[in-house]
């Protein structure tokens, strides 16, 4: 699928190719026809980490904007939602990852940051 902006981040969930994008976007496309399933305007920059929770089809994305966002995809993966989101001031997030296969904790870090930002599930 053609895109300007190049696909920086991805991970795999069912039947899709999930994709995070140089535009902010994330796209989730069907790997079994090439149909473009969900197209999300999440970020305002650079999507540079997406993980998954397999077990409850939770996706972390991670953007230079200095947000971390936790979205839900539905039972039948044609809507996602948007569960969580923070800011992290003044630094652009590059790397995040769900700690367990439910997505009850991650964690992300930041460009020329010697520390890493964890978050749990209330």
């Amino acid at each position: 699928m053609f895109c300007r902006y190049p696909c920086v981040s991805l991970c795999c969930y069912m039947d899709l190719a999930i994709g995070g994008y140089g535009n902010g976007q994330i796209k989730m496309i069907n790997f079994n026809n090439g149909t473009l399933v969900v197209q999300l305007s999440a970020h305002a920059q650079w999507i540079n980490a997406l993980d998954l929770a397999p077990r409850t089809g939770l996706i972390l994305s991670a953007s230079e904007d200095s947000t971390c966002s936790v979205w839900h995809i539905s039972d039948d993966c044609t809507k996602v939602s948007l569960v969580f989101t923070t800011s992290i001031v003044n630094v652009q997030l590059y790397g995040g990852r769900f700690l367990d296969d439910y997505g009850n904790k991650f964690v992300v870090s930041g460009y020329e940051e010697s520390q890493l930002f964890c978050y749990t599930k209330k």
